[in-house]
Protein backbone atom coordinates (compact mmCIF):
# COMPACT_ATOMS: atom_id res chain seq x y z
CA UNK A 1 0.00 0.00 0.00
CA UNK A 2 1.23 3.39 -0.59
CA UNK A 3 1.08 6.20 1.07
CA UNK A 4 0.14 9.81 -0.43
CA UNK A 5 1.63 12.67 1.04
CA UNK A 6 -0.18 15.01 -1.36
CA UNK A 7 -3.09 15.43 1.41
CA UNK A 8 -1.98 16.10 5.14
CA UNK A 9 -3.30 14.12 7.67
CA UNK A 10 -2.82 14.02 11.58
CA UNK A 11 -2.44 10.40 13.50
CA UNK A 12 -3.39 9.64 16.78
CA UNK A 13 -1.13 6.78 18.74
CA UNK A 14 -2.64 5.13 21.55
CA UNK A 15 0.51 4.10 24.07
CA UNK A 16 0.67 3.07 27.19
CA UNK A 17 1.60 6.43 28.84
CA UNK A 18 -0.88 8.47 26.34
CA UNK A 19 -2.03 9.86 23.29
CA UNK A 20 0.69 11.00 20.82
CA UNK A 21 -0.52 12.68 18.11
CA UNK A 22 1.46 13.75 14.54
CA UNK A 23 0.92 15.31 11.40
CA UNK A 24 2.25 13.41 8.20
CA UNK A 25 2.63 15.06 4.82
CA UNK A 26 5.18 15.58 1.90
CA UNK A 27 7.65 16.78 4.33
CA UNK A 28 7.75 13.46 6.72
CA UNK A 29 6.20 13.33 10.39
CA UNK A 30 5.49 15.41 12.93
CA UNK A 31 5.31 14.14 16.68
CA UNK A 32 3.08 17.07 18.49
CA UNK A 33 2.17 17.49 22.54
CA UNK A 34 -1.52 15.99 23.04
CA UNK A 35 -2.15 16.76 26.58
CA UNK A 36 -3.25 12.97 27.22
CA UNK A 37 0.17 11.89 29.05
CA UNK A 38 0.24 9.48 32.10
CA UNK A 39 -2.62 6.67 31.15
CA UNK A 40 -2.89 3.92 29.15
CA UNK A 41 -4.78 4.79 25.73
CA UNK A 42 -7.81 2.16 25.33
CA UNK A 43 -9.37 3.36 22.25
CA UNK A 44 -9.28 6.31 19.71
CA UNK A 45 -12.16 7.08 17.64
CA UNK A 46 -12.24 10.37 15.22
CA UNK A 47 -15.75 11.67 13.93
CA UNK A 48 -16.46 11.12 9.98
CA UNK A 49 -17.85 14.10 9.58
CA UNK A 50 -15.07 16.47 11.17
CA UNK A 51 -11.66 15.26 11.62
CA UNK A 52 -11.18 17.67 14.55
CA UNK A 53 -13.46 16.00 16.67
CA UNK A 54 -11.47 13.21 18.54
CA UNK A 55 -13.02 11.10 20.94
CA UNK A 56 -10.20 9.29 23.50
CA UNK A 57 -10.67 6.45 26.10
CA UNK A 58 -7.84 6.24 28.51
CA UNK A 59 -7.04 5.12 32.03
CA UNK A 60 -8.21 8.27 33.56
CA UNK A 61 -11.59 7.95 31.67
CA UNK A 62 -13.16 9.08 28.37
CA UNK A 63 -11.97 12.49 26.56
CA UNK A 64 -13.23 14.47 23.90
CA UNK A 65 -11.37 16.90 21.51
CA UNK A 66 -12.95 19.66 19.35
CA UNK A 67 -9.72 21.31 17.93
CA UNK A 68 -7.91 18.29 16.72
CA UNK A 69 -6.08 17.37 20.07
CA UNK A 70 -4.87 21.01 20.92
CA UNK A 71 -7.55 20.78 23.87
CA UNK A 72 -9.43 18.37 25.87
CA UNK A 73 -12.84 17.88 27.75
CA UNK A 74 -14.20 15.05 29.75
CA UNK A 75 -17.13 13.52 27.83
CA UNK A 76 -17.96 10.18 30.03
CA UNK A 77 -19.74 10.79 32.61
CA UNK A 78 -21.88 7.65 34.06
CA UNK A 79 -19.78 5.04 32.26
CA UNK A 80 -18.26 2.82 34.25
CA UNK A 81 -14.41 3.10 36.08
CA UNK A 82 -12.17 3.08 33.19
CA UNK A 83 -10.86 -0.75 32.40
CA UNK A 84 -7.73 -2.43 29.43
CA UNK A 85 -11.03 -3.99 27.55
CA UNK A 86 -13.42 -0.47 26.84
CA UNK A 87 -13.56 0.28 23.44
CA UNK A 88 -15.40 3.30 21.77
CA UNK A 89 -16.87 3.80 18.34
CA UNK A 90 -18.73 6.79 16.76
CA UNK A 91 -21.90 6.07 14.55
CA UNK A 92 -20.70 6.64 11.08
CA UNK A 93 -23.34 8.36 9.63
CA UNK A 94 -25.20 10.10 12.50
CA UNK A 95 -21.70 11.07 14.26
CA UNK A 96 -23.06 12.70 17.46
CA UNK A 97 -24.18 8.64 18.01
CA UNK A 98 -21.27 7.07 20.14
CA UNK A 99 -21.50 3.77 21.63
CA UNK A 100 -18.38 2.66 24.27
CA UNK A 101 -18.41 -1.03 25.71
CA UNK A 102 -17.57 -0.63 29.56
CA UNK A 103 -16.33 -3.57 31.67
CA UNK A 104 -18.13 -4.46 34.53
CA UNK A 105 -14.81 -5.65 36.43
CA UNK A 106 -16.61 -9.37 36.81
CA UNK A 107 -15.37 -10.73 33.18
CA UNK A 108 -18.74 -8.96 31.20
CA UNK A 109 -19.00 -5.27 29.84
CA UNK A 110 -22.11 -3.25 29.57
CA UNK A 111 -23.15 -1.44 26.29
CA UNK A 112 -23.58 2.51 26.45
CA UNK A 113 -24.59 4.64 23.72
CA UNK A 114 -24.75 8.59 23.44
CA UNK A 115 -26.88 10.43 21.44
CA UNK A 116 -24.97 13.56 22.30
CA UNK A 117 -21.24 13.75 21.53
CA UNK A 118 -20.85 11.79 24.69
CA UNK A 119 -22.37 14.58 27.25
CA UNK A 120 -24.27 11.82 28.73
CA UNK A 121 -24.78 8.27 28.44
CA UNK A 122 -27.64 5.33 28.87
CA UNK A 123 -27.24 1.32 29.20
CA UNK A 124 -27.89 -0.80 25.90
CA UNK A 125 -29.28 -4.29 26.29
CA UNK A 126 -27.87 -6.13 29.64
CA UNK A 127 -24.42 -7.52 30.76
CA UNK A 128 -21.72 -9.71 27.64
CA UNK A 129 -19.36 -11.05 27.67
CA UNK A 130 -16.22 -8.76 28.12
CA UNK A 131 -16.32 -6.80 24.81
CA UNK A 132 -12.26 -5.93 23.69
CA UNK A 133 -13.51 -4.76 20.26
CA UNK A 134 -16.47 -2.46 18.87
CA UNK A 135 -17.39 -1.94 15.43
CA UNK A 136 -20.73 0.23 14.42
CA UNK A 137 -22.11 -1.20 10.50
CA UNK A 138 -24.72 0.97 9.12
CA UNK A 139 -27.01 -1.00 6.92
CA UNK A 140 -27.88 -4.83 6.13
CA UNK A 141 -30.84 -6.72 7.32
Amino acid sequence: MTFSTETPCRLYLGTEDGLRTARADSEGLELLESGLDGNAVRAIDVAPDDPDRVFVATGAGLHRSDDGGDSWQTAGGGLPAASPADTLRIHPRVPETLFYAGDTGDGESRLFVSSDGGDSWDTLGGLLPRVWRLEVAVGGA
